[in-house]
């Protein structure tokens, strides 16, 4: 006889052989299959557009039940456990915006970054933490975010080995310069080639090879995200954080806040506005993205 025991979250499959014995029956493990990952996993990880993703991310988690999306959330896999743990937050909330009732749960918020932490093996700007643990949560698909303190707009950062402060974007020849408040230190940074938005905001991340640095305007629509090599001063490689994508249909007062964290051959972005939460990971070499999530792509109306 053979037996099998499918685990319906992740569908492994344990083959087990039977050995009939007159004290009774011996089972004997002969093999483990791995079926074929799941095609809409397979789209979500290829995604070429953010309207492409926010379609996986609603196939996938929007669809899912509790007990899916629990599964999902114990993975080691951060393309499934971060969206479906921000999945499961939502579901606690009323599926339709109640003006009467300003939700906000801190405990359930804190729980969530602590296990964005816990997969991604890095800890989050403790001001973009901050700034998450502000939101409000009138609605699954109604969660904004206050305005941190420190921030203006437009503005700009650095942050190297003596940690973040504001600076001042100038222009320069054939570029921009950082430069901090004091006029000690200045990092120059190219043009890049497409026109920027008027009054943009920027974040400069310095490590001991490279330059990573961002413009950006105060909605949170994708911008350019480029690497520089600190000793020559040339561009390794440039491409795009898609932030809340082309999903970015706001009315009245806007702020855009990123924030970035180098580890492990790892560049991953954090940014917040009043109604996006995003993170994005990037390879520090290549700029090549290795995920994307943000949770308007399960907020969204595709219909």
């Amino acid at each position: 006889m053979i037996c099998k025991y499918k685990s319906w979250s992740m569908n492994h499959v344990v083959v087990i052989g039977s050995m009939y014995a007159l004290t009774g029956c011996m089972f004997v493990i002969v093999g483990l299959v791995e079926p074929p990952e799941d095609e809409a996993i397979q789209r979500l990880r290829n995604a070429e557009t953010p309207r492409e993703l926010a379609k996986c991310y609603q196939q996938i988690f929007g669809e899912a039940t509790i007990e899916q999306l629990k599964e999902f959330e114990s993975q080691s896999d951060y393309h499934l456990a971060i969206p479906a743990g921000w999945e499961l937050l939502r579901r606690t909330l009323p599926k339709k915006r109640r003006d009467d009732i300003i939700y906000h749960d801190e405990k359930a918020l804190s729980k969530f970054l602590d296990s964005v932490e816990d997969h991604i093996k890095v800890d989050v700007p403790s001001a973009w933490r901050k700034a998450v643990l502000s939101a409000q949560l009138p609605g699954r698909s109604d969660i904004w975010y206050v305005m941190p303190q420190f921030l203006k707009i437009p503005h700009a950062f650095i942050e190297d080995e003596q940690g973040s402060r504001p600076a001042t974007l100038r222009s320069a020849d054939e570029g921009f310069e950082f430069v901090t408040e004091d006029e000690i230190e200045i990092w120059k940074v190219p043009l890049l080639e497409r026109p920027m938005p008027p009054h943009p905001c920027a974040r400069l991340e310095v490590t001991k090879e490279s330059l990573f640095f961002a413009r950006y305007p105060f909605v949170p629509i994708p911008f350019d995200l480029q690497a520089m090599d600190r000793k020559s001063g040339k561009v390794v490689w440039s491409t795009q954080v898609w932030a809340a994508g082309d999903f970015t249909g706001y009315r009245g007062p806007h702020w855009h806040y990123v924030d970035f964290v180098v580890k492990d051959e790892m560049l991953i972005v954090f940014g917040l506005s009043v109604g996006s939460m995003y993170i994005e990971i990037f390879d520090v070499k290549t700029g090549k993205n290795l995920f994307r999530f943000n949770q308007i792509y399960l907020e969204i109306d595709l219909s």
